[in-house]
C-alpha cells in the first residue's frame, strides 16, 4: 500500500463573526458578518440594525462584553443584558 503524500496546501483561515438580532414574536431577523468581535464592529451592527424596521424604538437585549470598548448605542435602543459600554 502506498504512502499518503504530504499536505501541500498551506492552511490559512479568515474568521468572520456573526452579529444577529431576532424579533421573537415574528421571527424576523437581521444579521451582519463582520471581520472582528470588537466595539467598532458591534457599534456598526447597532447602527445598521437601527436603520431597519426590525427593532422599533425600545428595548434591545444584548449579549456582548468588552471592558476596553467604548460603544455608542443608538438613541432608539434601551440596552439590557450583558452589554457593558466602555
Amino acid at each position: 500500500m502506498g504512502k499518503r503524500p504530504p499536505w501541500v496546501v498551506e492552511e490559512k483561515y479568515e474568521w468572520l463573526w456573526l452579529y444577529a438580532a431576532v424579533e421573537p414574536r415574528t421571527g424576523a431577523s437581521f444579521f451582519l458578518l463582520l471581520p472582528a468581535l470588537n466595539g467598532e464592529c458591534f457599534e456598526l451592527f447597532l447602527r445598521e440594525l437601527a436603520k431597519t424596521e426590525l427593532v422599533k424604538p425600545g428595548v434591545l437585549g444584548v449579549n456582548y462584553f468588552s471592558p476596553s470598548a467604548t460603544i455608542r448605542i443608538p438613541d432608539r435602543f434601551l440596552v439590557f443584558g450583558d452589554a457593558v459600554p466602555g
